[in-house]
């Protein structure tokens, strides 16, 4: 979003009421426009959007106008892929397009011809997510479009059949991504067709600065996307810490009952567990796998509507969500109909099993003992509040990022289109933390998002009594205070030790201390320096708490996030050898390797030693299934 609002300032362009028009008159026919037949041929429709609608003119170059090298085309698997269309421009757009003359500066001009889209013209109501039935191949059509934008260096690809406008995008050495429009949808939802004309038009390409060409929108947008991930696992991370922070809360307002017996490091694991589980929830729901459509399960157990109740609910009477429970059941709830299933007559969910969802796994989290099973054995769930849990989900669902001037920026996630890969990386920003029990009154200081420093009170306060220079000298040491974790800058810490305490922050001090007005009084010397937590209260950890704590252990293991094109190629190459023979091992001519059969294939066993989120076994997966279907397609199995 940040790309396309620097890119669009203005907004989108306009689709004239003329091509509108005519769109409607092509694609309807003489027909009733509530009663759109489909035809059997598009050709015509597909040269006209290209030509005139996107403006691509003589520049678009079909049939035996295309140049020699694409009309060779790639071959691979005895199937040679050969684009139907490229566009290539060859001259800049007229000055009078743009809106200011300041706009003509740095504008790309191509002045020798180069490829730019390739386009692959489908037979009408041909999906290009689907594989073609003509050959035995298991590829898409997106990834056929995609080997042949690497092999001819062209990062953008067109796969259309008249209805589906496909926009690909697989640069070289990059991971491939794509979007779509529907022509079908173009007279109902008018902003369909002004983002196609906005994104396609010709003089995007060549009359526009070289950073707001399709291409490198859609690479500065893969570097927006990486900020996403890491946001997102900071956001994650501060969502854990709330909910340990919270189990701690309610175990010392038992007098230690709901967590004896029960070691720091398995409560940090257990609510790792509660995060990714709603995590992959609402990747689920987003999806349409769990069944998000039956009122029943938006009523009883679904987490995407969760946050919006519970928001509603907090504008009119935030006292009750302080001290009611009933979300944190329902998130508990939920993982049990995961894990063991449904079955009713108005709602269904299938078993899937799994240790992720598995309700034994940390049963003091329902309030029960380790001995017997969920189904047995009654229990009282720890008392955390639906303020902790909207507070959860406003952390995944909502990023919020700062700028260098101070304003922050907000942005409503959809997990529709977080990869696996990314929750991977999520996880793996919560490896390198652990849950600890405090000796001494602890504070959690501010620092750099991760790093943060938590430093005892009597260590800080033994530290003043020499002097607040001597103070921030040791606070902005960063081999001093933790090595590596240190709360700012001299200047950064002299400022924030001058400042005077808010009476938000005063009043946040005295709840945080459980209204015992001397420990605030020591504290509030310190009490800038605190960070906040999610709900904006100071981070004070009293003597016997559980709290977060940073441990290194990711960085010492060596444990590192895998991006999705890396482990794909990792898999593919290891893999190869053993689903082809002949294959790579005896040949680089793709046209020479056989796929083995089908129950070669299934008795592969496949095993990573340092398996981490499992970012390559994910990939491994991807590719044998799509070598298994090339497989039964080579044997005839019907329906493949």
């Amino acid at each position: 979003m940040p790309v396309l609002k620097r890119a669009f300032a203005n907004g989108l362009d306009p689709t004239p009421p003329e091509i509108r028009a005519e769109h409607k008159a092509r694609w309807y026919g003489d027909e009733d426009v509530e009663s759109a037949r489909v035809a059997e041929d598009r050709t015509e429709y597909i040269d006209w959007l290209l030509r005139d609608v996107l403006n691509w003119n003589a520049d678009y170059l079909t049939g035996a106008e295309l140049p020699d090298t694409l009309a060779g085309g790639v071959s691979h698997h005895d199937v040679t892929v050969v684009p139907t269309g490229v566009y290539q421009p060859t001259s800049v757009a007229p000055v009078d397009l743009f809106d200011e003359p300041s706009d003509v500066e740095g504008i790309v001009s191509s002045s020798e011809d180069e490829a730019r889209v390739l386009v692959f013209s489908l037979l009408a109501g041909t999906d290009p997510r689907s594989r073609p039935r003509t050959d035995t191949w298991s590829a898409t059509w997106l990834q056929r479009s995609a080997m042949s934008c690497r092999h001819h260096d062209v990062p953008l690809a067109l796969v259309t059949d008249g209805d589906y406008f496909t926009l690909v995008h697989a640069p070289r050495g990059g991971a491939t991504g794509w979007g779509t429009w529907r022509a079908s949808e173009f007279a109902s939802e008018s902003v369909m067709l002004d983002s196609l004309r906005s994104m396609l038009h010709s003089r995007r390409f060549i009359a526009t600065a070289e950073t707001d060409t399709p291409e490198a929108l859609l690479t500065e947008s893969i570097a927006s996307q990486a900020e996403v991930t890491d946001q997102l696992g900071t956001q994650v991370r501060r969502a854990t810490e709330l909910l340990v922070n919270a189990i701690s809360r309610a175990d010392r307002s038992r007098d230690g009952t709901l967590l004896a017996g029960v070691e720091p490091h398995e409560v940090y694991e257990a609510a790792v567990t509660m995060m990714m589980r709603t995590v992959f929830l609402l990747v689920a729901e987003e999806n349409d796998l769990l069944p998000i459509d039956n009122q029943h399960y938006q009523d009883l157990y679904a987490v995407r509507t969760l946050r919006e109740s519970l928001q509603q609910e907090s504008y009119l009477n935030p006292e009750v969500l302080e001290t009611r429970t009933t979300a944190w059941h329902r998130l508990l709830a939920t993982s049990r109909a995961v894990h063991s299933g449904v079955h009713h007559e108005d709602l269904s969910v299938p078993a899937y099993g799994g240790n992720l969802f598995d309700p034994d796994r940390f049963p003091f989290l329902e309030g029960r003992t380790s001995e017997g099973t969920w189904q047995t054995a009654p229990g009282t769930p720890i008392p955390v509040t639906d303020l902790d849990v909207l507070a959860i989900l406003e952390a995944l669902l909502v990023l919020r990022f700062r700028s260098s001037s101070g304003v922050t920026d907000t942005r409503r996630l959809s997990y529709r289109y977080v990869d696996v890969e990314q929750i991977g990386h999520i996880y793996e920003r919560l490896l390198d933390h652990d849950a600890v029990v405090t000796e001494h009154v602890v504070l959690g200081l501010m620092g750099k998002a991760g790093e943060e420093p938590e430093i005892a009170l009597p260590e800080l306060e033994a530290k003043l009594i020499d002097g607040e220079d001597a103070l921030v000298a040791w606070l902005s040491n960063k081999d001093a205070v933790v090595a590596g974790r240190r709360v700012g800058t001299k200047k950064q810490v002299e400022k924030l030790l001058s400042e005077s305490v808010d009476r938000h922050r005063r009043s946040g001090l005295g709840q945080a201390c459980q209204g015992d007005m001397s420990l605030a009084a020591r504290i509030e010397p310190f009490a800038n320096l605190l960070r906040l937590d999610l709900r904006e209260r100071p981070l004070v950890f009293l003597e016997g708490a559980v709290y977060v704590t940073e441990t290194g252990a990711r960085r010492d293991s060596g444990t590192a996030y895998t991006t999705r094109d890396l482990a794909e190629e990792v898999a593919e190459h290891t893999l190869a050898p053993l689903c082809y023979s002949p294959g790579p091992q005896d040949t680089p001519d793709t046209n020479e390797w056989r796929i083995r059969s089908s129950a070669d294939i299934l008795d592969l066993k496949v095993c990573d030693p340092a398996v981490g989120s499992g970012a390559i076994l994910v990939a491994a997966c991807r590719y044998l299934a799509q070598q298994l279907v090339h497989a039964w397609r080579a044997e005839g199995v019907p329906r493949r």
